[in-house]
């Protein structure tokens, strides 16, 4: 059974015959009912809404009853029950997914919403398109008013939403020209939605017609001060500022932090690289444990040299596994720029829309180089910066540079007059410094434990990576201060070779120290977060 209620009243059975209710009170009836799928109304309300145009009869409960006997023969039953089913008191009347039309519309909106998410900007403006081809008229046609205001006031903002989001696939799939045309149709029809001006300028600018938007946002900012009597909000002016411009020049690095210290030989470095005369597009690996201050030297770095790189800098938080064309899709979105659904697309486009740029690109935390290389800039003129805990992130002409932790000097200038015994398990790591200063200040009572506690959040997401093998064989630091292969390989039941490979690997990841070729040790953070989650376990 299909019910229409994006027009004049339809309803067909399985077959596709009409099986309308003749009557007008009884397709008010079902009405009123398909206002509420799958929801019991009482029979007064129904009796208040078939009669409510004029005085109320003395047989009115069972008339309704005769209504909804002529209801039930005309409509297809439902798993062998009746479509409109009964209680004492009450009625409702049953309705699958896909039985009514603005239902379906509903699904298709979640399902182009998915499509955009997962960068399929065709699929989503296929959805879309299929919903609004179920509007046939004004929704609800032809019945009271009274009954179906806010039934239809839902309808209409479902279509100009689906509309909304129909012109963002358009221009996600690089048919600006297309999406203003409909942007244009909507700002005429509720000149006040200033999304829908946002919208229009964004999509005449990145057609080409930069006049025609900066003359969009005038006639939007006129309508709003004679209507409204204010001014464009920062969605419209953002719009406005991107026409203005003649290129992307988003800035959105983190701020540096107030105490950065220590790392001159590193900002040296940096600065040789970044500013250097190169044909290639210059990257730099900064890799180091967590809480070694990767991200705060990239950030500060960045911020040096800003200046060479007026186009843009980006900063982008891989997460440490964030697939990269999910990473693409949110770079492409923000530039204005289609997103195709093939991976390879969104590579070229993204390098197309870098092309001739001088932009600064910050990827942080990358988990290795093939989240990384889909990233990278083709031609001259912009630069990279990637932070990662793993050592064996290579790419082929990179510069590779380890953030070791500080000295203890500067380690001590972090924070001032602590106990000598904070900076040893502290390790010169300076997010661990900043995190303990903070707890010290808040609990001036602490122990070793506390500590330890405070910097367990650090090494989260490192040690929720490891595989049973190279958490057993991290665990040998609750008792051993140094390991080579075939010490680990006789602790653990391992073969020397598998040993010595869990070794390698937890080195690159920067979970173990290497004192001298071959032997490899735990920092002191490290170690104490081992043996505080052997305690852990034990206590289980």
């Amino acid at each position: 059974m299909r019910f229409g209620v994006l027009g004049r009243f339809e309803a067909y059975d399985r077959n596709g015959a009409a099986a309308v209710a003749g009557a007008r009170k009884p397709t008010i009836l079902l009405t009123a009912l398909l206002l509420h799928p799958n929801a019991w109304i009482g029979v007064n309300q129904l009796v208040d809404v078939i009669w409510q145009e004029q005085d109320t009869p003395a047989s009115a409960e069972q008339n309704l009853k005769t209504y909804i006997w002529q209801l039930r023969r005309t409509l297809t039953g439902l798993h062998g029950g009746h479509r409109i089913e009964s209680r004492p008191g009450a009625y409702r009347i049953r309705v699958e997914s896909g039985d009514l039309d603005i239902g379906v519309a509903e699904n298709l909106e979640t399902a182009a919403d998915h499509a955009r998410v997962d960068g399929d900007a065709a699929g989503a403006v296929t959805c879309l398109t299929e919903a609004l081809l179920l509007w046939r008229g004004e929704p609800y046609e032809g019945l009271p008013d009274e009954l179906t205001a806010s039934a239809v006031s839902r309808a209409d903002q479902l279509r100009r939403r689906l509309r909304e989001k129909l012109a963002d696939g358009y221009a996600c799939q690089g048919r600006y020209d297309v999406a203003a045309r409909l942007l244009q149709v909507l700002t005429e029809e509720d000149p006040l939605h200033e999304g829908s001006w946002a919208r229009l300028v964004r999509a005449l600018h990145r057609s080409g017609q930069r006049s025609e938007a900066l003359a969009a946002y005038q006639r939007a900012r006129a309508v709003l001060s004679a209507e409204l009597g204010v001014e464009p909000g920062p969605e419209l002016v953002a719009a406005h500022r991107s026409a203005l411009d003649t290129g992307l020049t988003r800035r959105d690095l983190p701020r540096t932090v107030a105490d950065f210290l220590g790392r001159e030989p590193e900002l040296n470095r940096i600065r040789a690289v970044l500013g250097g005369k190169t044909t290639a597009v210059p990257v730099l690996v900064l890799d180091g444990m967590p809480g070694a201050g990767k991200t705060a030297l990239a950030v500060h770095a960045a911020h040096e040299v800003a200046d060479a790189y007026p186009d843009g800098q980006l900063f982008v938080d891989l997460h440490a596994g964030l697939p990269p064309s999910t990473v693409l899709a949110r770079l492409l979105r923000a530039a204005g720029a289609p997103v195709p659904t093939d991976p390879d697309e969104r590579e070229a486009v993204w390098r197309g829309e870098l092309a001739g740029r001088r932009l600064l690109l910050v990827l942080d935390d990358a988990a290795d180089a093939a989240q990384v290389r889909p990233l990278l800039p083709g031609t001259p003129g912009c630069a990279v910066v990637i932070t990662t805990r793993n050592r064996g992130l290579w790419l082929a002409g990179a510069t590779a540079l380890t953030t070791e932790p500080l000295p203890v000097h500067y380690a001590r200038q972090l924070f001032p007059g602590a106990p000598g015994e904070v900076f040893t398990h502290c390790g010169g790591l300076p997010a661990a410094i900043r995190a303990v200063s903070a707890m010290l200040r808040n609990r001036p009572l602490w122990t070793i434990d506390a500590l330890t506690a405070e910097l367990a959040t650090l090494f989260e997401p490192a040690f929720r990576a490891l595989s049973a093998i190279e958490s057993r064989v991290l665990a040998l630091g609750t008792s051993h201060i140094q390991v080579d292969a075939a010490v680990t390989a006789e602790l653990t039941d391992l073969e020397v070779p598998v040993a010595q490979e869990v070794l390698d690997s937890l080195f690159g990841r920067h979970l173990m120290t290497q004192p001298s070729p071959g032997r490899y040790s735990w920092h002191i953070v490290v170690r104490d977060q081992v043996k505080r989650q052997a305690l852990i376990g034990a206590a289980r």
